[in-house]
């Protein structure tokens, strides 16, 4: 990934997909990673999709052309929207204009995450950090012009075999008052988030993502 054709690459995209039977359909997870050439991460973009069909021996087999070029075009977008169209001359302006920085005419602090089992809290802040940041979300350490944003997480015995899991967050203007909240709920296996949560944060938070940007005053 350059900022032109000609240019060195600033950043390297490395991408992971899955299919897994989900009976009576298919489930298919993509994990796409931009890291910077030293191999830190500076962007991680998770996109899933469920196919109709059922093959446990060879999940991939019953994934079409089309439902492959559908999630290239949405992971290409999502590029496209957090790679800058234009960069200065040496650079120095990059990460702000990806939204990594002040560059990004939206920002949001956030206020961190409470409640959650293992490194829940952690892992969410972290993912959710980045979801945003994929959709030109600044994330600030606060001042009077940012949106503020707090995640809270309940986990609760469903069954003798099953927890239930609630994210919730909560986004308010700059003002203090509040804009709405993102809830999301599941049903996991007893104990599976007790310690470390892993792409189970960044699936959740890429799906909060998009509500969350919606609440904001002209971006829905």
């Amino acid at each position: 990934m350059a900022a032109t054709p000609t240019s060195p690459a600033r950043f390297k995209l490395q991408g992971f997909c899955s299919a897994a039977d989900a009976a009576p359909s298919t489930a298919i997870a993509c994990v796409w990673d931009a890291n910077t050439p030293e191999g830190t991460r500076a962007q991680r973009i998770v996109t899933e999709e469920s196919v109709p069909g059922s093959a446990p021996a060879n999940p991939w087999s019953v994934v079409s052309n089309a439902t492959l070029d559908q999630i290239a075009d949405q992971v290409g977008a999502r590029i496209a929207a957090w790679v800058p169209r234009a960069t200065s001359s040496d650079g120095s302006n990059f990460l702000q204009s990806l939204g990594l920085g002040s560059g990004s005419a939206t920002s949001i602090a956030l206020a961190g995450v409470s409640g959650a089992p293992g490194d829940g809290n952690q892992a969410l802040s972290r993912a959710i950090s980045s979801a945003l940041r994929s959709r030109n979300i600044a994330i600030t350490s606060g001042g009077s012009s940012s949106y503020h944003l707090a995640g809270t997480v309940a986990v609760d015995d469903a069954s003798a075999n099953e927890q239930s899991v609630t994210i919730e967050w909560t986004l308010s203007d700059p003002g203090g008052a509040s804009l709405g909240a993102v809830t999301q709920r599941n049903r996991i296996p007893r104990g599976a988030l007790d310690g470390a949560w892993g792409a189970t944060a960044d699936s959740s938070a890429d799906a909060a993502a998009k509500g969350i940007v919606d609440l904001l005053p002209g971006r829905s």
